[in-house]
């Protein structure tokens, strides 16, 4: 089973694969009767933007409330009062391994950090970095290690640390550090106890279809033993979790200052403080990547006090594991859950191991002592608990917040797009889990700031903030566009912030800055850009909205002029299909051409997936037309539960940034038989609308199972829920097989959901032919609002100054729209005329095209007259010219056509 957390290495865009069980079932059921995005009262809204191709992983505060953010790629950022520094506090993606779950995942402040400026970083190490002493096999195996650095002015405002000043605590050599001979199941969550000591939690560090039994074929195991990473005791695959003489599957308890084991470990030797049983605190765990220190618990020096785990689990359950003692055993890969046994032939299995506190999949169940309750049985929790990739979040301790909010244990899922809070009596037994928030974003991190003022957490691309604010909340806008860009000088498109809103449902006006000079107020203007320039030029448009009481908010997006994106060749693959279980090599090669753009100028790029379930997350990304891959392995899975399938994306992007990219598949070939599915196309749907039932199925009779790709909504079963925003929602349906079935290609169906607006009609009178001598005339157009209607020009000889049309002396057709932009209760509605003008007699006249106009109407010249034309067919065509009429070679009137000429005058035309 795999679920996968995109995140971006340090090479380019990868995407971390938490091979997390069972990822399937309801990959974003957010949780049935409960739509909304954050309680009343409190406000989302936007702390920090991160660009470039490391995704934020963590955040995390020091003493004085300074925010630090972590990305997958290597490097860490101070944001002081809402400002990011212009450089990193440390940038470690020279030895940070970034392929799959492997990245910079933990980092964690001195709690002296202040006066001594350490600061700590859990990472994979690259190969090279390590280093091997042998490069014999493939692939090569890595290791986890955790490093301290110096920060040499703590204090500064945008602090900077040397890495010179580097120590390996953890991991400094091969035989020292976690093995990890996948890119799966990596853990790395760093934390402080409450005695000063450093805590690490580790992952099995094992291939994701979670049957691992060793020597594994898909992974590193060989290089791992050749370079002394692994001994060959330690080559049992997932087994090293519980067993005594691996750090893999462990909480380890070290000094931060050596990196030793230290006394109180269960197994501590003073004569051998950095062995296995020296280092090791609990047992058990299978992708622990988030660990948190329970608030005023343990003291020093050898109590950490209470520890919360979120390990990720593999088909049935996450975890949510309390260590409250040493040398507990949590139970993988023999157990999951409250009560899951998995089957693992000719195993022992141990008679008593340490159950979470809370397990959830779809629904959960939290314990106290031996009591385990059913969240569905307790009053307003959230029964649903939907997700896969449980994130360990942090204690709200402040009283800026509603009674309900404080002292509680906030925590995420990355699948589930949620974070929920859990309400613990005061011997940290949990007694209730409810819902907080819900996002269309994935959620990595959560943290508080030692001065509250909200929950603080980061997505992909940025941290933001949920506070409390009662009164008043800002509204959000949302841009979209009919057209972005064209071949031509002129573009004239639609514009509309329709799925701009008011969380408190106010009136919102909207204003538009086209980047031309130029602005409007409506809902839903039109605006023509031009430019005089023959290279391509990009207009910035910027929608305001905002509330009765004046709060605003901003969306943008570009036009781009003489500027198309590259259309996309050919994009090939060397096959359709791989056999599971066997890494395979891929050949990929890709075209693409530019009107603008020399094809080799542009850049290109593929991008590899691995999707699963409802879920593809970037696994690889190279930056070359032509590529040749060895690919991991893809599995069948367990039946029933999940699927696997490589997406291989091409992009073309030329030297403005504008791209196209096509996709191709491929999906494993499981030797069973095939399967096909069909999906009822959704119709769009009101943010009013409730629940959806979806309708689709398999040729295999088997049951179909849903997912929310993106979009404000949730699934769980058939029935979808919208949770009342406006924008485009993509639901998927896959069905994943079964002893007999291969899984089947999934299908995709999009629709929109649209705030409620009164229609309105325009009604546009018609404009007959004119000549060019025609004066300067009124145009009439009216809309249901009654509200003044605005016009166009959007190409031909013409100009229009409010409602008069003004022709400019040349022939030609006009084309021109009429429109009102509409409010925030009123649709904008458009409507578009073309006439031509005339000139009944120039000196000269050149005729191309196919002539179509009827009725027929007489073409004229004073002197000649020259046609290519096509005459189609019942079209009645005149020619006259005062001295010739010439029929060029490629004039052709079709059968059932009239085309008649004179030589004669044409005064009276």
């Amino acid at each position: 089973m795999t679920n996968q957390l995109p995140f971006t290495g340090c090479k380019g865009q990868l995407f971390l694969r938490f091979r997390l069980p069972l990822l399937v079932v309801l990959v974003l059921c957010l949780g049935a009767g409960r739509a909304f995005a954050q309680p009343a009262g409190f406000v989302d809204e936007a702390v920090a933007g991160f660009s470039g191709s490391g995704i934020v992983v963590g955040i995390t505060f020091d003493e004085s409330g300074r925010l630090f953010a972590w990305q997958h790629d290597g490097a860490v950022w101070v944001i002081n009062n809402g400002v990011k520094a212009s450089v990193p506090l440390i940038d470690i993606s020279s030895e940070c391994e970034d392929e799959g779950d492997l990245g910079l995942i933990g980092f964690a402040l001195d709690p002296n950090f202040l006066t001594n400026g350490y600061i700590y970083l859990s990472y994979a190490v690259k190969p090279e970095a390590i280093p091997l002493s042998s490069y014999d096999s493939s692939p090569y195996a890595r290791i986890l290690r955790v490093s301290r650095y110096t920060v040499s002015n703590p204090a500064a405002t945008f602090p900077t640390a040397n890495l010179a000043t580097g120590v390996s605590l953890f991991g400094e050599t091969p035989a020292m550090g976690a093995p990890i001979l996948s890119f799966y199941h990596m853990g790395g969550g760093i934390c402080f106890g409450g005695d000063g000591s450093l805590l690490i939690s580790i992952g099995d560090g094992g291939m994701y279809d979670n049957q691992d039994f060793g020597s594994h074929p898909a992974t590193a195991f060989q290089s791992a033993l050749d370079n002394g990473i692994m001994t060959e005791d330690q080559d049992i695959g997932m087994f090293r979790s519980p067993y005594d003489y691996s750090f893999s599957g462990k909480l380890l308890r070290l000094d931060p200052a050596t990196g030793d084991g230290l006394p109180g470990n269960p197994g501590y030797d003073a004569a051998d403080r950095r062995s296995f049983q020296s280092r090791i605190w609990a047992k058990g765990l299978r992708n622990p990547w988030k660990l948190v220190h329970v608030p005023g618990t343990g003291k020093y020096p050898h109590d950490p006090g209470k520890i919360l785990i979120g390990d990720v689990g593999q088909s049935d359950f996450d975890e949510l594991n309390l260590v409250d003692q040493p040398g507990l055993d949590f139970g993988w890969p023999f157990y999951e859950g409250m009560n899951h046994r998995y089957y693992r032939p000719e195993k022992v299995y141990p008679t008593e191991w340490e159950k979470p506190i809370l397990a959830y999949r779809n629904g959960g169940e939290i314990r106290n002592g031996s009591v385990i309750t059913p969240l569905g049985s307790l009053p307003d929790n959230d029964a649903s608990m939907s997700g896969t990739s449980i994130v360990i979040g942090a204690f709200y301790n402040h009283d800026d917040f509603p009674e309900e909010y404080q002292r509680a244990l906030y925590i995420a899922d990355y699948t589930g797009n949620w974070i929920n809070y859990i309400q613990f009596d005061e011997g940290h037994h949990p007694v209730g889990v409810k819902r907080f928030f819900t996002n269309s974003h994935s959620i990595f991190s959560i943290a508080v700031s030692p001065y509250g003022n909200g929950i603080y957490y980061s997505d992909r691309t940025s941290v933001r903030r949920i506070r409390y604010a009662p009164g008043n909340r800002p509204p959000v806008a949302r841009i979209s566009a009919d057209s972005l860009f064209s071949h031509d000088k002129v573009l004239t498109t639609g514009l509309n912030g329709q799925n701009s809103y008011d969380p408190d449902g106010d009136l919102l006006t909207y204003n538009w800055d086209f980047g031309d000079g130029t602005s409007e107020s409506g809902l839903a203007p039109h605006h023509k850009f031009s430019t005089l320039s023959d290279a391509p030029v990009k207009f910035k448009v910027i929608l305001t909205v905002t509330d009765t009481y004046g709060l605003s908010a901003a969306d943008s997006l570009w036009i781009s002029l003489n500027n198309a994106p590259p259309l996309i060749g050919n994009a090939e693959l060397a096959f359709s299909q791989a056999s599971p279980s066997d890494v395979f090599q891929i050949n990929l090669n890709g075209s693409a051409t530019d009107g603008q753009t020399d094809a080799a100028l542009l850049k290109y790029t593929w991008e590899i997936y691995l999707g699963h379930n409802g879920h593809e997350h970037l696994d690889k990304r190279q930056e070359s037309q032509s590529v040749s891959l060895n690919m991991d392995a893809l599995y069948c899975g367990d039946e029933g539960s999940e699927s696997y399938y490589y997406k291989f994306r091409f992009i073309a992007t030329d030297p403005e940034g504008n791209s196209s990219f096509a996709d191709r598949f491929i999906y494993p070939n499981c030797g069973k038989n095939s399967q096909t599915l069909s999906f009822d196309l959704i119709a769009d749907k009101l943010t009013t609308d409730a629940h959806i039932t979806l309708q689709a199925s398999a040729t295999s009779g088997l049951p179909v199972r849903y997912y929310i790709v993106r979009g404000e909504a949730t699934v769980l079963g058939n029935t979808l829920t919208l949770i009342g925003k406006p924008g485009t929602v993509t639901v998927r349906a896959s069905q994943h097989g079964d002893a007999s079935y291969n899984q089947a290609r999934y299908i995709d169906q999009t629709f929109t959901v649209k705030r409620p607006f009164s229609a309105q009609e325009l009604s546009f009178a018609t404009i007959g032919d004119k000549t060019v001598s025609t004066p300067p005339f009124g145009l009439e157009a009216s809309a249901g609002t009654g509200r003044a209607v605005r016009y166009i020009v959007m190409g031909g000889p013409a100009v229009v100054n409010g409602g008069v049309i003004t022709l400019t002396g040349q022939e030609g057709y006009v084309q021109l729209r009429a429109y009102e932009a509409g409010d925030d209760a009123t649709a904008g509605v458009f409507a578009d005329q073309t006439f031509l003008v005339r000139d009944p007699c120039p000196a000269h006249r050149t005729l191309s095209g196919t002539l179509t106009v009827t009725p027929a109407h007489p073409y004229a010249a004073a002197i000649d007259l020259i046609t290519t034309n096509t005459v189609e067919s019942g079209v009645e065509v005149y020619y006259k010219a005062g001295e010739s009429i010439q029929l060029n070679e490629d004039f052709f009137a079709r059968e059932g056509s009239f085309a008649d000429m004179a030589i004669e005058g044409c005064e009276n035309e």
